[in-house]
């Protein structure tokens, strides 16, 4: 298998957006000109846009909370570090595992979902509800005719959006890897457009339905992210052909700066990755992971399971401490207007792993 070439050339290091306050900076083309990482062009995206920049690190921000969330149980925990350029760690992309897989494709996803939501919020210029969906046209889905009303979110503009920040590094690149991110961010941009759901109100006597108006939202971005969890489970390991035009089920449009499926029905909606994961357990480890040492474990969970102690602690063993929390129970109102709680205590059990 041919794979990385260096991480250098294709790392996401704009999402460093998500680490500053832009809207602490009066003028921001400021932040655009100091972030690390941004390439010409995005600088140049960053000053024609800043409103839009702002709602990018937000994205990026949403999808970080969305990654950890989804990995709290799991040996990697999908943690940042500001002091990183790569923000996720060199040691977490340079492996072109399902991990990084993930972190491209949530990261795209959340940044379309920001972007799509700001639009229809008005905060941003140039941009408010989808215009193919406006007011007064008449439309049908299996519950018979509707009009067009409200704000149908503009989940277009928050995908094309997206592509034109993201995409940007990684389609001067032509190699292997940047193939791979490219995919992977178009499979978390669609997953947005396919939370799309339509919202209807009725109207009538008693609200009897006899017509309704109908508008366009995003689903909320947690179900976003377990699709993708779901897309992480089931990602595909693909295999570079020495043409380096081909990857197996993907391949390079020649002459056009395109990426297209080559067996669309295998992988347009998968997460396609290099490598097997590292075990995140070792320390010492050429991609130099932090180990799991500190980390909680559930000692009682089903055996094989991620966050059970044997699986999460690497074998290395666990400790256990016993903790007692004070919390209010047994409240009641008295009339009026007060709330008299009583004062309870639990004792929890804590197991976290010890160091390999």
């Amino acid at each position: 298998m041919i794979c990385c070439l260096l991480i250098d050339n294709v790392c996401g290091k704009w999402w460093l957006l998500s680490q500053y306050n832009m809207s602490a900076v009066d003028e921001p083309y400021i932040i655009c000109d100091h972030i690390p990482g941004l390439d010409r062009t995005q600088r140049h995206f960053c000053r024609r846009h800043p409103t839009v920049i702002h709602a990018i690190a937000s994205g990026v921000r949403l999808a970080i909370g969305e990654c950890q969330h989804r990995f709290r149980h799991h040996r990697w925990n999908c943690s940042t570090n500001p002091r990183d350029v790569t923000l996720f760690g060199r040691h977490v992309l340079s492996a072109l595992s399902r991990e990084t897989a993930f972190i491209y494709a949530i990261t795209s996803a959340g940044v379309a979902h920001s972007i799509t939501r700001w639009c229809s919020a008005g905060l941003l210029a140039n941009c408010a509800c989808d215009p193919t969906r406006v007011g007064g046209h008449r439309a049908r889905d299996p519950s018979g005719q509707f009009t067009w009303g409200g704000c149908s979110q503009y989940v277009r503009y928050g995908t094309v959006f997206a592509r034109q920040f993201i995409d940007r590094q990684d389609r001067r690149v032509r190699d292997a890897n940047a193939l791979m991110n490219l995919h992977n961010n178009h499979v978390g941009r669609q997953m947005v457009v396919k939370t799309v759901r339509l919202v209807c109100k009725c109207h009538g006597v008693s609200a009897s339905c006899l017509a309704r108006t109908c508008w366009r939202t995003v689903g909320d971005f947690r179900a976003v992210s377990r699709a993708l969890m779901a897309r992480y489970t089931s990602a595909r390991r693909v295999n570079v052909l020495q043409t380096r035009d081909r990857i197996h089920g993907l391949r390079k449009t020649r002459g056009t700066r395109r990426w297209r499926a080559a067996t669309a029905q295998q992988t347009n909606n998968q997460l396609i990755y290099f490598d097997p994961s590292p075990d995140y357990c070792n320390v010492g480890h050429k991609y130099a992971f932090s180990g799991t040492e500190g980390r909680v474990c559930n000692r009682t969970a089903t055996a094989g399971a991620s966050d059970s102690c044997d699986i999460m602690c690497c074998g290395s063993g666990y400790r256990t401490r016993r903790l007692t929390v004070r919390y209010e129970c047994g409240c009641r109102f008295y009339w009026c207007c007060r709330v008299k709680c009583l004062e309870c205590k639990k004792t929890l059990t804590i197991n976290t792993c010890k160091s390999g």
